[in-house]
């Protein structure tokens, strides 16, 4: 079933396409100390808002089999994730945790629909690929290349994307 995301979602950029990067609403950088913690954040991120249960987050976090206590362990974990980038952008439910922003509010997500939204003006278009009266898919895609060099560039591998 798809959620449907409205005005009470977080407002959290998180950039997964090269470091880790998170911004609050004002677009400051909101530091996410500690491997594991940022684990937790781009496993949730990489869901697009749908739950992740605690088994698996156990398994994606410790490749050991994790501590006698996973379950808490992640609740703890959670409990910072929330002390940094808000109270709310996650949730816990039956199903497990999620990350309660837009999936458009995550770089690789937000990379993929400008991506397929490209394909389909190409698809659809002149050999411009621009639909009657509409920008030249080169344009729509643009912002996707955008947000592929921003891994590139800080890897030190310009123009090769995130790596």
């Amino acid at each position: 079933m798809e959620r449907d995301y409205e005005e009470d979602e977080v407002s959290v950029r998180i950039g997964v396409l090269g470091p880790l990067e998170v911004r609050d609403a004002a677009r400051n950088i909101v530091p996410v100390s500690g491997a594991r913690l940022r684990s937790l954040l781009i496993r949730l991120a990489i869901d697009d808002g749908r739950p992740v249960s605690v088994d698996w987050l156990a398994s994606d976090l410790w490749a050991d089999g994790g501590p006698a206590d996973a379950a808490n362990a992640i609740q703890a974990l959670v409990s910072r994730l929330r002390s940094a980038a808000g109270r709310d952008a996650v949730e816990y439910g039956p199903a497990g945790y999620r990350l309660a922003v837009n999936p458009g509010e995550v770089d690789a997500r937000a990379f993929e629909q400008l991506v397929t939204t490209a394909r389909g003006v190409l698809a659809t278009g002149d050999r411009a690929g621009r639909p009657a009266g509409g920008r030249p898919a080169s344009g729509r895609a643009a912002p996707a290349g955008t947000s592929w060099q921003r891994g590139a560039s800080r890897h030190g591998r310009a123009g090769s994307g995130p790596g």
